[in-house]
C-alpha cells in the first residue's frame, strides 16, 4: 500500500505566503521607482496588477488561518516563537495579528458572565464615542491631564498637550481593539448564536432576493442590451453580498470549533433557538483537527 502523502504544515504555507507577499512588495517598490522617473502608463497598469495579486494572497491567507484554527493553537502551544517569527513579518504580520483571537489563550464563557463582559465593552465604546465627538470640534491642542479627568478611558495615554488628530487616531485604534475584544465574548460563548442568528437571517434573504434578480434576469432575455446588462448586474450584486454573509458565517463557526462540532452532531447549545437552518449550514464547514502526537512529530521533524 502506498504511503499517504503528509498533509501540508501551516508554517509552510505561512512561509510560502510571507515569501510571495514579500517579492511582490519588492517588485511593487521598484515599479514605483521606475513609475516616479517616467509615469509610464504601462507602470502603472503593472503596478496594479501586483497590488491585486498581493490583496488576493492576503485574502488566502485569511481564510487559511480559519480552516486551520486547531493547528494554529498547536503552534503557539508548543512553538510560540517560531509563531512569533510570522506575527513579526512585513506581509503577513498584520494579519496574524488582527486575528489572534483565533489562536490566543481562550476561556468558554457561560451566557450570564459574558453577557456582563459584553456590556462593560459597549459601556467602554460608549465613552469613546463621546470623547471622539467630543475631539471632533475641538481645534488644536488638549491638556492631557483634563483629557483624562474627562474621559477616564483616556486616562495615561498621553503626556503634555496633545494634538486632537493625534487623540482621535488614538481613541480610533481603542474603539478597533473593544471591537475585537467584543467579537472574542461572542465566540467564546453561547452568544455566538446572536450573530449567527442574525446572519442566517440575512442569509436567507439574500436568497429570496436572489431568486428574484434571477427571475428578472430571465425576463429581460431579449429586451435589449441596456436592460440585460443591468438585470444581471443587479443579479451579481446580490450574489457578491450572498456570498459576503457566507463567509462571515462560515468563519464565525471556524473560530468556535467546539461549538461547530455540536451543530454537527445536531446537538444544541441552546435548546430553545431553532437551529435547523444554522446546521443545515455548518454540515459544509471543514474543519480540520490536529493529531496532536503526529503534528508534534512532523513539526519537530521540520524544525529539526
Amino acid at each position: 500500500m502506498a504511503k499517504r502523502k503528509a498533509e501540508k504544515l501551516i508554517i509552510d504555507y505561512l512561509e510560502d505566503a510571507a515569501g510571495f507577499i514579500g517579492k511582490r512588495r519588492e517588485i511593487l517598490l521598484e515599479l514605483n521607482r521606475q513609475y516616479n522617473e517616467i509615469y509610464d502608463k504601462q507602470i502603472r497598469e503593472e503596478m496594479d496588477i501586483v497590488r491585486k495579486e498581493i490583496k488576493k494572497k492576503k485574502s488566502e491567507v485569511i481564510e487559511n488561518l480559519y480552516g486551520n484554527v486547531d493547528e494554529l493553537r498547536h503552534l503557539k502551544k508548543y512553538f510560540p516563537e517560531l509563531l512569533d517569527v510570522f506575527i513579526e513579518d512585513e506581509g503577513i504580520g498584520p494579519i496574524l495579528r488582527r486575528k489572534k483571537f483565533l489562536y490566543e489563550n481562550r476561556k468558554q464563557l457561560d451566557e450570564k458572565e459574558a453577557s456582563g463582559k459584553l456590556e462593560q465593552v459597549r459601556a467602554k465604546r460608549r465613552e469613546l464615542r463621546d470623547a471622539k465627538k467630543f475631539m471632533n470640534s475641538w481645534a488644536g491642542t488638549i491638556s492631557a491631564k483634563k483629557l483624562g479627568a474627562t474621559y477616564h478611558m483616556l486616562k495615561d495615554k498621553f503626556r503634555g498637550d496633545v494634538e486632537s488628530a493625534e487623540v482621535i487616531e488614538k481613541i480610533d485604534e481603542m474603539k478597533n481593539e473593544l471591537r475585537r475584544e467584543g467579537w472574542r465574548i461572542f465566540v467564546n460563548s453561547p452568544l455566538i448564536m446572536v450573530p449567527l442568528q442574525k446572519m442566517i437571517g440575512d442569509l436567507k434573504a439574500l436568497e429570496v432576493e436572489e431568486y428574484r434578480k434571477k427571475k428578472r434576469c430571465d425576463d429581460a432575455k431579449g429586451r435589449g442590451t441596456n436592460i440585460e446588462y443591468i438585470a444581471q448586474k443587479n443579479l451579481e450584486s446580490v450574489q457578491r453580498r450572498k456570498e459576503h454573509v457566507e463567509k462571515m458565517i462560515k468563519h464565525l463557526l471556524l473560530s468556535n470549533p467546539e461549538f461547530l462540532q455540536e451543530l454537527k452532531k445536531n446537538k444544541n447549545w441552546l435548546k430553545k433557538h431553532d437551529m435547523g437552518p444554522l446546521e443545515k449550514f455548518a454540515e459544509n464547514v471543514t474543519y480540520k483537527k490536529v493529531k496532536e502526537k503526529v503534528w508534534l512529530t512532523e513539526m519537530k521533524k521540520r524544525i529539526s
